[in-house]
Formats: C-alpha cells, structure tokens, sequence
C-alpha cells in the first residue's frame, strides 16, 4: 500500500561536488567553442509569461522595451517600463522582486521615479552604487544613481563624443548598455537601431567612442538587416557574448533575440543560429540563478527560458559535504511532511493514526491523535494544516490546537476514494489526489481524480480523472503548473493551472514517480521513486538522485531557513542540507 505527498557573471558555477549519499545525473560540461550550446540554445519556461503588465486601468497597464534583472543574494530583482497612454504619455520606472525569478511583487510604492523618461534600462552594480543606463525622452541616453534599488537620482544626459572629441550629431541615442573592465566602463548604443556603437570612459562623465563606425552593424543575414540594438554584454569563458535584439523588416515588427561574440568588445562575430529566440520576443539578457544562466526576454512581456538539456557537470543541489541524516528511525509508516515558518516539521504515521511534530532542535512529540488515517498535508496561508484523512476519506483543516474542520468528503454526491496527498495553490484553492488502493469494498467514485477546492471553500472540482493511480501532487513556485505522479506506470505528469483552477494540456515529465513530490525556489521537480529522490530540472532533464534507504514516501523543505530536505520512508525520517530553498 503505497501513501504519498509531495527543488560579475563568470563566476557562474559556484557550486562544489560533495560527499553524500547520492548519484550525479549525467551533468554536461560547459559548450566549448565560440558559442557554447548552454547560453545559445534554450527551451521555453511552460509557465510564461512569468511578468505582464497589469491589465488593468494603472500606471503600468503595459510594459515595453528593456526590463532589467538582477539576482542578488536570495532575491531577483527586476525594473521594469511602464505606461498607460490613457492616462499619461511618459513612460515611468517600476520595480518589482521575486525569491526565484517566477513569482514577481510589485513594489507598492510604484512607480519609483517619476522625474524623467524612463525605458529600455540596463543596471550595473559597482561597490555600493548601481548605475542605471536608459532611454529617456526621444531616445536619448540618461544615466540614474542608486544606493539601495529603489530611490534613483537622475544625473543627466549621457555625454558621448566622437573620437576627434566632437559630441554626436543631433538625434536619438539608445538602448545604452554598459560593462566595467578595470577602471574603464564600455558603453554600447544604437542610434535608430541602424548600428552598434560603442564608447569608453574612466569617470561615466565624457563617453569617447572607440570608432566613430558601428562595432555591430545591421546584416548581411536577412534576421538583422533592418534593426540591431545591444541588451546586454556578458564575459563567459573568456570572451564576451552580446545579446542583442533584431528586426528583419521595415516597418518593423516580430522583434528577435540573438547573440554576437567577441574577444576584444570591438570586433564582433554573430551566432550563425541566429535568432535565438524568435515570435517577436526580444530584449533578451541572461541572469544567473546560481547554477547556469537563464535567458529572459523583457519585451512585450517577461518570459523565461532554460538551457536546453544542459546541466553543469559540478553542479550540486545537495550541500557540498552533506550527509543523508536520520532523524527518527523505527517508525512503522512515515509519510506527509509539511513544515511551518517556526521551522517545525509535522509528518504523520497514517496507519497509527497520528500526527507528529519534530522540533528544531531534533525533538519528536505527539501533535494529535487522528483517527481518520492522516497522511499528506500541507500547510496554507492562515498557518492551518490541510491533512488528507485516508481512512476517514475526505479532506480537513486542522488549526494550532487541534480542532479540525472538514473541506470535502463527498464529490458529485458520492464518497471520497481516500485522498492521499495535496498542495495548497498561492490563491489559496486545494489540490489532492484521490486514488483507489482497494482499501475499501464500497467505492462510489467513477474514476481516480484529482480534486480541487476552490479558494472560498465554495466547489469541489473534478479537474482530471485522465491519471490511472494519481498519488503525489506539487505545484511550480509561481503557481501556473501541477505536477503529478501516476503510481501504477509509475511516471509524473505535468499540467497547465487554468485561472479557474482547472487543469490542460497534460505532458509525460518524467518516466518515473510513484510517491510524493516538492519543489525548489530554482522550479526544480524532486520525485520519490523506489529507494531514490531523483531531482528534475524545469525541462524535465534529470540534474540529480539522491539515494535513501528505503522506499521514500514523502519529501519536502523545511527548517526556518527552509533549506534542509525532510524525506520520510516507510520506517524513517531523514533530512539532508541542500544549496537551494524549497
């Protein structure tokens, strides 16, 4: 009887090989060459777009051109243009934040300048200062100072000149992006996306350029022939990689992102697989997510792609030097872990009919005695467990002390087969998985669903019944995907989350899966299999296998820094250090 419940830029790959119980997946080395396969070829993120504009009647109903990204520390931090032309025709600056680069936050004072025009930006940090580089009215280049993100004093105009110290001729310069080599700053620009200049400077006070003649120019190649403007300049493997965005005709429309190199930020070669992402998705730059880059594109909405079928060949998840620990051993059925923002793990024993606490410090007590079998659980947003009864064959909410409250017993008028694990959406709606085991003679079900309680507690939905044993349930971090194991082809799932909760467009995740399921702040997959948690990228490549003794039952993120894997079996509990956060 199976329960179940639920992963300055060259310094890319900082993660170390450790000494654990586990087996590397089959990880890729870094591409060689002048355009290695991991920062030229990517897959789409299913869940884009990961940013929009609000739709609605604000400041930012639309945002356009250039966004930037920044990933410091624990946090991705993202500015952003926006405009509603209803309302006013200046383009302002927004900013927003995310813990993983998919779930976004506006920042409620919003817009955060309103000085000046503010588009198509680029940040760079330098000590304690970031240097914002954008468009402002007409296109022409501005730069604005920060110390802490948000407030941003603008310093005017930038001041570029030729290379016999003359300034510019008349007209619109932009789309600036910047890169510091030493105590130099290179500055490349567009004038009417005709060309790509580029322009030195020791004190970001006079720009004086390089050659007065584009350094990237428009074609021959019919993807770029209309239009060239520079995103962004990364170094990697000791060349520099221009990502850059291209028109192909007049008037134009259906924007591309492509991808120039160089050795020298003067003389440049193009991608001959240009573009790299087409559909009129442009503005593209990378962001590190502590692993291997990412590509976004910023325009007309922010959208997410991942290396295709790449891994770094180093790269961990688990922490390096950690070990696989028990923390409670000789438990007759471990299953439903679920852990509070106190860093308290509760986790069930279903065929005693308990529910147990284990404490930070390693203590394991009695939380409650549930006579109804409890098996997964997952905690919502008011801090109350949800706990799928599989004995008693419906679905509760238990509070601090104890008092319990039914959500769902009866679908269509018909008992529950025995719910088995759940994941709580961020709208606060309900997802559990249904399976039959055989438990009982009186089934009245037609099919092994997957349910869903909407928000207000309101319906109880039937939103696929297409999965012949569905057990394991998690969803992305962003909300828009659900996973789900079948136990008897044993395989996972991955669906669409419609915005009425229903689910779509079912696709084969991962030929393996027959227990519970969690996720990282990186959208990676962790699935119990048979005595193995095997870790999948957002991709569906397996990055990873961690092995347990035991058939693992459950898994899931815990401790306060929610940083420690808590893997129960069917005799144990363990928990192991990882690099991510869950």
């Amino acid at each position: 009887m199976i329960f179940g419940k639920r992963l300055f830029l060259s310094a890319l790959i900082m993660v170390l090989a450790g000494c654990y119980t586990q087996e590397k997946a089959p990880g890729q080395k870094a591409g060689s060459g002048e355009f290695p396969r991991e920062i030229v070829d990517f897959v789409p993120y299913r869940g884009n777009p990961v940013f929009t504009g609000t739709g609605a009647d604000t400041w930012d109903l639309m945002i356009r051109e250039r966004g930037y990204i920044l990933h410091e520390g624990d946090m991705y931090h993202l500015w952003y243009t926006g405009y509603n032309d209803g309302s006013s025709d200046t383009k302002y600056l927004g900013y927003a934040t995310s813990p993983d680069g998919f779930t976004w936050t506006r920042w409620p004072g919003n817009p955060i300048f309103t000085g000046s025009w503010v588009e198509d930006m680029q940040v760079v940090k330098d000590g304690d200062t970031y240097y914002m580089f954008a468009e402002g009215r007409d296109d022409i280049a501005h730069m604005l100072t920060s110390t802490d993100r948000i407030h941003w004093e603008d310093q005017g105009s930038l001041d570029i000149r030729l290379t016999t110290g003359q300034r510019l001729s008349p007209g619109p310069y932009g789309t600036p992006s910047a890169i510091i080599e030493g105590a130099t700053w290179y500055l490349f620009y567009e004038r009417k996306d005709e060309g790509i200049w580029l322009a030195t400077s020791t004190d970001r006070k006079v720009w004086t350029n390089v050659r007065d003649e584009p350094v990237i120019a428009m074609g021959p190649e019919p993807y770029d022939r209309e239009a060239v403007a520079l995103n962004q300049v990364i170094r990697y493997n000791d060349r520099y990689y221009g990502y850059y965005h291209a028109c192909a005709e007049r008037p134009w429309r259906d924007w591309t992102t492509c991808v120039a190199m160089s050795t020298d930020l003067i003389t440049w070669k193009k991608y001959p697989g240009n573009p790299v992402v087409t559909g009129d998705k442009s503005s593209g730059i990378l962001v590190s997510d502590g692993f291997r880059y990412r590509l976004y594109t910023m325009h007309p909405d922010v959208r997410v792609y991942f290396p295709k079928d790449y891994w770094p060949e180093d790269a961990h998840v688990v922490a390096p030097g950690a070990k696989l620990e028990p923390c409670a051993e000789k438990i007759p059925f471990a299953e439903g872990p679920a852990c509070d923002p106190e860093g308290n793990l509760y986790f069930t024993e279903p065929f005693d009919n308990k529910i147990l606490v284990r404490r930070p410090d390693g203590t394991i007590s009695l939380f409650l005695e549930d006579p109804g079998g409890p098996n997964g659980m997952f905690f919502n947003r008011d801090g109350k467990l949800v706990v799928c009864e599989s004995f008693s064959r419906r679905m509760v909410e238990i509070d601090s002390s104890g008092s319990k409250v039914i959500l769902a017993e009866r679908y269509d008028n018909k008992k529950l087969n025995g719910p088995n694990d759940v994941w709580v959406d961020p709208k606060g709606g309900i997802y559990f998985s249904d399976p039959d085991f055989g438990r009982f003679r009186d089934v009245e079900q037609d099919a092994q669903y997957v349910f869903y309680i909407t928000p207000d507690r309101a319906k109880v939905m039937g939103v696929t019944k297409d999965i012949e044993m569905p057990n394991g349930v998690v969803g992305s971090p962003d909300g828009k995907l659900l996973y789900v194991t079948d136990t008897k082809p044993q395989k996972t799932y991955v669906y669409t989350i419609n915005g009425d909760g229903t689910l779509s467009d079912r696709q084969l995740f991962a030929d393996e899966g027959i227990d519970g399921m969690t996720v990282d702040v990186l959208g990676n997959v962790y699935i119990t299999d048979s005595n193995n948690v095997s870790v999948y990228d957002p991709t569906g490549v397996k990055i990873e296998t961690i092995k347990v003794p035991g058939q693992p039952t459950n898994i899931c993120f815990g401790g306060k820094d929610r940083q420690t894997l808590f893997i129960t079996t069917k005799k144990a509990l363990y928990s192991i250090r990882m690099q991510v956060k869950g």
